[in-house]
């Protein structure tokens, strides 16, 4: 996460762009009588196109209730550009940015990193010139 809040900050000051970054923590369901391999990087997409039960997983209301909440950032996202909804603001990335969206089971802002001391060790690093993730 620190690696793309560093290269999101740098695409905002150099662009203008509004970036909203989150941080998804929802389990993905174990198939039946397996184990979970828990939030992975594609483990959203059911949730965000509305395709929970799809397969041999067990899907139950919770999941049902993340799937229509990101449904709805989703489509508030395509429709104004910002994924704000229900009068909460979603937070735009700035050059100073030190949180990020929490989605899935830990909602709203949240740290990138554990600690603001992680987080000025990464900047450090880069600024050394080293580079980390996707910088």
């Amino acid at each position: 996460m620190a690696a793309l809040l560093l290269w999101g900050r740098d695409r905002v000051g150099g662009t203008g762009q509004a970036i909203y970054p989150y941080l998804y923590d929802h389990p993905y369901p174990a198939i039946r009588g397996g184990r979970s391999f828990g939030a992975f990087h594609s483990s959203a997409l059911p949730y965000i196109f509305g395709t929970l039960g799809q397969g041999d997983r067990i899907f139950d209301a919770r999941d049902q209730a993340v799937s229509r909440r990101m449904q709805d950032h989703w489509v508030a996202f395509i429709a104004t550009g910002d994924p704000s909804t229900g009068g909460r603001r979603w937070p735009r990335l700035t050059a100073r940015s030190t949180e990020v969206e929490g989605l899935g089971d830990t909602l709203g802002t949240r740290p990138v990193v554990s600690s603001p001391e992680r987080l000025r060790l990464f900047e450090a690093y880069v600024a050394a010139g080293n580079a980390i993730g996707l910088i």
